[in-house]
């Protein structure tokens, strides 16, 4: 089973690569209020959103899922 990722480690990961959460979102096809959400503990995401939004930040986790 695939570990998902906390709203932290995904602001880790885009900020290690330069990237805002805001450009994450974007090219994540998420809106930000909904990405803040989440990272408040408000709501809760969808597998989907959460691996599109870690797709976005982390670029060789996509890679290696589709290598797999």
């Amino acid at each position: 089973m695939t570990k998902i990722p906390t709203p932290t480690e995904i602001e880790a990961a885009a900020k290690s690569s330069g990237r805002s959460m805001r450009d994450v979102c974007t090219n994540a096809g998420v809106a930000v209020s909904t990405w803040t959400r989440w990272k408040r503990g408000t709501t809760s995401p969808r597998i989907d959103v959460v691996e599109r939004i870690a797709a976005a930040a982390l670029p060789t986790r996509a890679k290696r899922k589709e290598v797999a």
